[in-house]
């Protein structure tokens, strides 16, 4: 997944077709990339038994 992000954001010609698409597709990153966040911050807190 991570990959294909990458290519994504810098293939211009991606742009241009889904210009109309940018905020959507914005969105969705954002939440792609904020999923590990939350998925290591709980980790963290399981194996140093705090709360997050």
């Amino acid at each position: 997944m991570a990959v294909e992000i990458i290519f994504q954001i810098g293939d211009r010609e991606f742009w241009k077709q889904y210009d109309d698409m940018k905020s959507y597709i914005k969105l969705s990153y954002e939440i792609i990339l904020e999923e590990p966040k939350k998925e290591t911050s709980a980790a963290c807190s399981r194996k140093c038994g705090g709360s997050s």
